[in-house]
């Protein structure tokens, strides 16, 4: 199953365990999954990561997030993604998750984003066979497979 993990879910997921985002990105680093991932989302993740609150959660040093990203940018699926021209989500930024999932035939975006969880967002992607969950929905629904 191909997954992409937003970038919310990914910056959780960098403090490391026990967080339900730190076991889902373990489980889904491994077949029979496929974590799908854009140089948009990579770049966001980066920024993300080194905020100065994100940084008081994971206490990772640069030389850490670096080595973090490179692994991620090795252990996914990279696509390159065409935002569409009609916008999705109401944070245009939040489309680029979208048009990645659509490019890597993707069936889950996980997120925590309330934008990406609107019903006009839910909707679109449904149509197109994707499910949008959160972290500990899509952690149940693994450790139930």
């Amino acid at each position: 199953m191909r997954i992409v993990l937003d970038s919310n879910i990914l910056a959780r997921a960098a403090c490391g365990p026990p967080s339900p985002a730190a076991e889902l990105l373990i489980r889904t680093l491994r077949s029979p999954y496929t974590i799908c991932m854009s140089p948009v989302l990579l770049d966001e993740l980066n920024r993300i990561l080194r905020y100065d609150r994100v940084r008081k959660m994971h206490r990772m040093q640069d030389s850490e997030i670096d080595a973090f990203i490179d692994h991620l940018r090795l252990s996914c699926l990279m696509v390159e993604p065409t935002k569409s021209k009609t916008p999705v989500s109401t944070d245009p930024d939040d489309d680029w998750v979208i048009a990645t999932a659509l490019q890597a035939e993707s069936k889950v975006i996980c997120t925590l984003d309330r934008h990406l969880k609107t019903a006009a967002v839910i909707e679109y992607c449904q149509q197109r066979g994707i499910e949008v969950l959160s972290d500990v929905e899509l952690l149940a629904r693994l450790k139930s497979a």
